[in-house]
């Protein structure tokens, strides 16, 4: 066999006919038989022994054999590669939605300081309008609202890891 050929490929010496016979006999996949070989390129009985002979001489078996697992690898690596292709577009798409989140627990927060503003310069005036209490649950969720949306900001810019891996490099250093 020339190195430089994959053993699926034409041989050095293999006539076009056992060329052309081949690729049937290689492209009947599970199905691969002499006879279903036979069939296909619709030649008589007696044509069986002369692909017996080729198959011998051309060693299709392990041709086809070593042509499978070359398509197996291929078929496996394009289907890695598709669910390698969703992962990031589901990942594109849940930093899309946690920023979106993000911006609207941030204005959500800061709707919530601007009553609480508002609330303090009335309350100023009039000491009775809000009491303390509503005041301080006020404060509280606005800065949780803040925070959380900070957060979430953060993690669908990626920051975390942005700063984790310029750390890893700098300590690499």
């Amino acid at each position: 066999m020339d190195e430089d050929l994959q053993s699926w490929e034409r041989q050095t010496g293999e006539s076009n006919k056992a060329w052309a016979a081949f690729q049937v006999f290689r492209d009947l996949g599970g199905k691969r038989t002499i006879t279903a070989a036979q069939e296909v390129l619709q030649r008589p009985i007696g044509y069986r022994r002369t692909l017996e002979e080729w198959s011998s001489r051309y060693n299709w078996v392990a041709r086809c054999r070593d042509y499978d697992q070359y398509i197996d690898r291929i078929t496996r690596v394009q289907r890695e590669q598709v669910k390698r292709d969703e992962y990031a577009r589901k990942v594109e798409a849940y930093r899309d939605e946690t920023e979106r989140t993000a911006k609207a627990m941030v204005s959500m927060g800061a709707r919530a300081i601007a009553i609480i503003q508002r609330e303090l310069a009335t309350r100023l005036q009039t000491p009775e309008v809000l009491k303390s209490n509503e005041l301080a649950g006020l404060m509280r969720a606005s800065v949780m609202a803040v925070d959380v949306g900070s957060k979430l900001q953060a993690e669908s810019l990626g920051i975390d890891t942005l700063v984790d891996t310029l750390a890893d490099e700098k300590n690499q250093r």
